[in-house]
């Protein structure tokens, strides 16, 4: 098991080796020029499993732990509260959560828009919080032609001081060297590193930094979080009416799959997804 492992990851490692050199291309301008990166037609055509969708559409996949931000995907960030240093129930305040989607200005740059005003539970934790507002800012990073999510749980020592951080860069090989270069150094932070092209925030504390897409569901737009599959949106007693529409490019594509195939409940929802029944 440990050498088909191996070799998978080997294989995947060729791949975004092979999407650099595409990105790289690109940059020099030998495709045509249209609103879709090159990587992106590669990757909605790589074979994968049903649970592997993100790879299809964001190339993610957890060893590297980064998401590629889209027009459309959702930030949330959720703040815990104590009384003390002392991070246990006794101590236990409330919580605070903020939305931001990621938009792009006139010129195509991704930059972030608040969704909604910072929530507070209980209510009353918006009169002592001194932490949640410093996650606006978010609101002041430049646009960027890439920003990209680091969470820092898989790789980074739990002793440090914060979960996530949010970067960007007009050059996608730049953004990747200033990853590498953070995934190298258990100690990097935003202030730490050297970044005058990159656009970096941390976010620091006890705090959980999550990423949502937007998906239909009877019509109905709903944000989920990352990684829901279809198991987690449609009821048991209607999924043998299920019916699933994919967006490729600009058209709507219909997923054919076997009803007695248990496989289809492990598809992972990517943004845009429509699921009807």
């Amino acid at each position: 098991m440990n050498v088909v492992a191996s070799d998978e990851n080997d294989i995947v490692d060729s791949l975004y080796a092979f999407l650099a050199a595409v990105d790289e291309a690109e940059r020099a301008g030998c495709f045509a020029s249209t609103d879709t990166q090159a990587r992106d037609h590669i990757l909605q055509n790589v074979p994968t499993r049903p649970s592997d969708s993100l790879f299809n559409a964001y190339g993610y996949r957890i060893e590297r732990s980064g998401v590629n931000l889209k027009p459309d995907l959702r930030l949330k960030v959720e703040r815990a509260y104590f009384s003390a240093s002392e991070k246990s129930d006794k101590n236990y305040l409330g919580v605070s959560t903020v939305l931001f989607d990621v938009t792009t200005n006139s010129d195509g740059l991704f930059r972030f828009q608040q969704a909604q005003p910072i929530h507070y539970s209980p209510d009353s934790l918006a009169q002592i919080d001194r932490e949640g507002s410093r996650d606006l800012a978010i609101l002041d990073l430049k646009p960027q032609k890439h920003y990209r999510v680091l969470f820092y749980s898989h790789q980074v020592p739990t002793d440090q001081n914060f979960s996530a951080a949010l970067i960007g860069a007009d050059d996608s090989a730049r953004l990747d060297q200033f990853e590498q270069a953070m995934r190298a150094d258990a100690g990097a932070s935003c202030t730490s590193s050297t970044h005058d092209d990159v656009q970096c925030l941390e976010f620091r504390g006890f705090v959980t930094v999550s990423v949502q897409i937007q998906i239909e569901l009877n019509g109905k737009p709903q944000f989920v979080d990352w990684g829901t599959a279809v198991k987690g949106v449609v009821p048991l007693k209607s999924r043998k009416s299920l019916k699933i529409q994919r967006r490729l490019g600009d058209t709507y594509y219909d997923l054919t799959f076997n009803r007695s195939d248990k496989n289809i409940l492990d598809l992972t929802l990517v943004g845009a997804d429509r699921l009807t029944w």
